[in-house]
């Protein structure tokens, strides 16, 4: 909580921090035969990122993800792909006091204290409707939940699953004027 309201808001430019990341292909159905068109594939990923500042705008320290993704799964949809994903977030001591704080302050009731580390497990796809449209659909499971983005709930946040479903216009394909031969 603030101690003195006509304090000077504390301020600080920029973050220090890193970011790893790669993905890898580690099995392809032809064997990895070079001009081979849209092989099926399968390949992992993973990255992490980690602030080293103490003083972080959006409240996370660290994230992490990995996964394994098909490509090219069937040879009638050579763009479509599919992906197992594993997620973890990790909130920085003033976050974490920020929202347990908040909660107590917006009204919500009982002993919460929020949790430092949130993880996910997610299924997603992408599925190229027509040369230009991209479907992609996901859901997702979290676990260990806390009330990052929505600090002032006043409801204790629950493990959850959410599931969304958008598609992705590429209106110079659509158009014709991205340079590439149709699909």
């Amino acid at each position: 909580m603030v101690s003195d309201p006509t304090a000077a808001a504390r301020t600080s430019s920029g973050v220090s921090g890193y970011y790893m990341g790669g993905k890898k292909t580690f099995w392809r159905r032809d064997d990895g035969i070079a001009g081979a068109a849209n092989p099926t594939a399968l390949s992992a990923y993973a990255s992490f990122a980690q602030t080293i500042d103490k003083d972080v705008s959006n409240g996370l320290a660290s994230q992490g993800y990995a996964g394994l993704i098909i490509s090219s799964p069937w040879q009638s949809r050579p763009f479509d792909s599919y992906g197992l994903n594993v997620g973890w977030g990790r909130l920085t001591r003033d976050e974490q006091r920020l929202e347990t704080q908040a909660y107590t302050a917006s009204g919500g009731t009982g002993d919460y204290r929020a949790k430092r580390n949130e993880y996910s497990l997610s299924l997603d796809a992408n599925i190229m409707l027509t040369d230009g449209v991209i479907l992609s659909g996901y859901v997702i499971r979290t676990f260990n939940a806390n009330t990052w983005m929505n600090p002032y709930a006043w409801s204790a946040p629950r493990d959850g699953l959410a599931f969304g479903l958008f598609a992705t216009l590429l209106i110079d394909d659509m158009l014709g004027l991205s340079g590439h031969p149709a699909r």
